[in-house]
């Protein structure tokens, strides 16, 4: 297997594990045990490819989440009151370049407005 069709099959078996009941996770998951005994080159690949997916999109999660927070930390320093539907707004975008704009906004804010657009509110 290349890399691109094991990470294809990664895919497909994120996407068919997610989507079936607990109960056939945990047959699935004694079915692969069993095969990897015996063929173990023939999942590693793909189990390797399917962790490294997994790790890859947690650091990205977690780099926005840190992003998020960087702006809320600044408009607290700076003393720019925060409404809560605003604060949500911040903490839930998950778009690396909205909130890099709104950090460097947030810099020389004095109040949201400075940092949001009214359309954007």
């Amino acid at each position: 297997m290349t890399r691109s069709s094991n990470s294809a099959a990664a895919h497909r078996i994120n996407v068919v594990y997610n989507t079936i009941s607990r109960d056939a996770r945990v047959d699935l998951k004694e079915a692969y045990m069993s095969l990897t005994y015996d063929e173990p080159s023939l999942f590693k690949d793909i189990a390797d490819e399917a962790r490294k997916q997994g790790e890859a999109c947690g650091e990205a999660r977690g780099e926005v989440r840190g992003e998020a927070t960087s702006v809320l930390k600044v408009l607290d320093a700076r003393g720019v009151t925060v409404p809560q539907d605003v604060r949500e707004r911040i903490t839930q975008c998950r778009d690396s370049e909205t909130l890099d704009l709104w950090l460097v906004r947030a810099v020389t804010a004095d109040r949201i407005e400075d940092v949001l657009d009214p359309h954007e509110r």
